[in-house]
Parts: C-alpha cells; structure tokens; sequence
C-alpha cells in the first residue's frame, strides 16, 4: 500500500530497482521488504523491515529526493506550506 501521490512513482520504481537488486544478492534472512511507504511533512517515508548499509543510502536519497518533485505529477517541486505541508510544482498547488 502507497499512502502518497502517482508523482513519486519514478522515484519509488528506481528505489525498489536498488532494493530488488540487493534482495538478489542476500540471504534469505536479509531480504529487505518495503512496510510502509507515505508523504509525510511533505516528503517521502520508506519504512522497511530489514535494516542494511546497503539500502539505507538509497532510502534516504529518495526521501530527500521526494523534497524536490511534484507528488501529484512528477515535475519539479517545492515544499508548500499550508493546512498541509506538500512538495508540490506550481500548478499542481495553484490547482489545490
């Protein structure tokens, strides 16, 4: 379950690309599984269930990745204040 905008969605693929390459080189034991992923503060949280060097560099270059791209439609985004905070571009926030 993806709990944040379809903007993410290159960000979120290129991420899970680097956790599937990883989980073809571990053991069993040391799969890495995605628990949850959400917007949260107007960025992206990647929760998973196995903690490694190897994933957590890439999980948080995303989330700061995430502070730079519209979670709506993918273009290039800016952290908006408001009744919510959202990394939104300008016409996805002029548009809410």
């Amino acid at each position: 379950h993806f709990d944040c905008g379809d903007g993410w969605f290159v960000l979120l693929r290129d991420l899970s690309d680097k956790i599937e390459a990883f989980n073809r080189t571990a053991d069993g034991d040391q799969h890495v599984v995605a628990t949850q992923v959400k917007e949260k503060f107007g960025g992206l949280r990647f929760y998973v269930d196995h903690h490694c060097d190897e994933v957590e560099g890439p999980i948080a270059d995303a989330e700061e990745k995430s502070f730079e791209i519209c979670e709506e439609c993918g273009g290039v985004g800016t952290l908006r204040e408001g009744n919510w905070l959202r990394t939104l571009c300008d016409d996805c926030h002029h548009k809410k």
